[in-house]
């Protein structure tokens, strides 16, 4: 039982109405390729910061560090990774 139901609406327009919905629907069609180009934009930018953070955080975690005895927090963490499996096992 499917029903399909036509509408036609009429809307007459002055002038003044008519220029104003042109400019509106102008003006959307801008602000879209505008949206899209800045997500481009965007993407790249966020693609090129997530690179930099693999390596900040690559160079970071093989940084010599006085707190952890002059060895770097991936040192740190294999060792701790040793000696949790020496007792262990």
């Amino acid at each position: 039982m499917s029903s399909d139901i036509e509408i036609e609406i009429k809307i007459k327009l002055t002038k003044e109405k008519f220029n104003e919905m042109k400019r509106y629907f102008e003006d959307n069609g801008k602000f879209i390729k505008n949206i899209e180009q800045k997500d481009e934009y965007f993407i790249n930018k966020f693609e090129d910061l997530v690179n930099r953070a693999k390596y900040y955080i690559k160079e970071y975690n093989n940084f010599l560090m006085r707190p952890l005895k002059r060895l770097s927090p991936n040192d740190k963490y294999e060792e701790y990774i040793r000696n949790e499996s020496s007792i262990i096992a």
